[in-house]
């Protein structure tokens, strides 16, 4: 993220509406307390719908990553490490490490680990998991 980003604010007291803004500074530091980066921006003032403390969440317009989009029900975590189950046919499936990106409308971009021509398993991976884990 960067100086100009474009940002969308959505609240609660919003609704399905978005205001529009753009980041104007980023911090350098990670707050080590609460791992979070303090952002300043900017939005249309002109909407007074937003108030002073008020809790909103910002998407940021980001250029997108390489890699695969899926849905986000397919990736699934095991300890700290992201996983996605491949149907590789025939009734079997192997079970696969991925590399995250973001999340976005519904669908996680993975930057590593699956390929193209790779079938994601969309429904069922908690499920092809703990038959994976009895066989242990």
């Amino acid at each position: 993220m960067k100086p100009g980003t474009e940002v969308k604010l959505s609240t609660a007291s919003l609704g399905d509406d978005r205001i529009g803004g753009h980041v104007l500074q980023v911090a350098d530091l990670v707050d080590p307390q609460t791992r979070t980066v303090k952002v300043r921006g900017t939005v249309d003032a002109a909407d007074e719908r937003l108030k002073a403390e008020m809790f909103t969440v910002a998407e940021l317009k980001l250029a997108a990553a390489s890699g695969y989009l899926v849905p986000t029900r397919a990736v699934y975590l095991r300890g700290e490490q992201h996983f996605v189950f491949i149907d590789q046919g025939g009734g079997r499936y192997a079970r696969r490490a991925i590399v995250p990106g973001p999340i976005s409308d519904g669908y996680q971009a993975v930057l590593g680990g699956i390929a193209a021509t790779d079938k994601v398993v969309v429904d069922g991976n908690l499920l092809l998991e703990r038959l994976l884990a009895s066989k242990d």
